[in-house]
């Protein structure tokens, strides 16, 4: 895959699972800023060495390299932190756990508003399936 394919690939990949790939990066990082740390570690990764596969699986792939990229940047935080598990030192902080409540909340009432096609739509695309995968369904 050519450099330009490359990013216009990693263009399309953040603008339609941006949201998605950070949670990823949060779910496996110390804290937030570990989190991004990550993020921006996979994002290189997939400018230099995106496979040539569909969008979803493509998406898939993302979502394992940050991943990875969470666990080293990890790693590496417990290292510099003496070989101490570094769940061990802290979770998450007060202040993000009430958002992170408060956008479940959010999500919970936006979901109950919607059809329940609109939601099943929503699944698949979260899935990673395509609008013409979804309309095909």
């Amino acid at each position: 895959m050519s450099p330009d394919a490359r990013r216009e690939a990693a263009i399309a990949l953040v603008a339609s699972h941006d949201a998605a790939l950070r949670r990823t990066a949060r779910r496996h990082s110390f804290c937030a800023a570990d989190a991004e740390d990550a993020y921006q570690r996979a994002l290189l990764v997939v400018l230099r060495k995106a496979p040539e596969i569909g969008a979803a699986a493509l998406a898939r792939w993302m979502h394992a390299v940050t991943r990875n990229e969470a666990r080293a940047v990890r790693r590496e935080r417990e290292r510099l932190m003496g070989g101490q598990p570094s769940h061990l030192f802290a979770g998450p902080d007060p202040h993000e756990r009430a958002e992170s409540r408060e956008q479940v909340a959010f999500t919970a009432r936006a979901l109950a508003t919607l059809k329940p096609q609109e939601r099943r739509a929503l699944g698949l695309l979260a899935a990673g399936l395509s609008y013409a995968e979804i309309g095909e369904l």
